[in-house]
């Protein structure tokens, strides 16, 4: 989940897709624009594949309308991997999206974080080779 300046809350959901919430109602219409996930399995248990994971709001959210967020991408020859994008988020849509970074085989929950020194920080676990990433939130 992930706070918008407008006091708006953003959420992921394992079929891969992006809600928002507004004055404490879920709006019934998903935020549409997102790329295509896979999901499957109960959260937690060996195995499963996590869909949308966590979003986050750029700390200048309010002049460029950026927002990050992990998921399970489907990979061109059927498997999948997880991934960090960023897309804008305007008017109940995201346009704009671009993978800032794609792992190597790697299965398992995503956390993300962006901080006010414009560094978005990607941390992994679960299966496939482990890696650093860390990116600017600036790009």
């Amino acid at each position: 989940m992930a706070f918008l300046p407008t006091g708006e809350l953003l959420v992921t959901e394992r079929a891969g897709r992006l809600r928002i919430i507004r004055n404490g109602k879920l709006d019934p219409k998903p935020v549409s624009g997102g790329p295509a996930s896979k999901f499957a399995g109960k959260s937690g248990a060996i195995g499963a594949v996590h869909g949308y994971m966590t979003v986050v709001a750029h700390p200048q959210f309010a002049q460029n309308h950026w927002i990050y967020f992990s998921y399970t991408k489907l990979l061109a020859d059927n498997s999948s991997t997880d991934a960090v994008a960023r897309a804008v988020l305007k008017d109940g849509a995201m346009s704009d999206l671009k993978d800032v970074w794609v792992g190597e085989n790697i299965h398992g929950a995503i956390s993300i974080l962006a901080t006010t020194d414009n560094k978005l920080w990607i941390a992994t676990s679960g299966e496939g080779t482990a890696q650093d990433a860390k990116t600017s939130a600036a790009r």
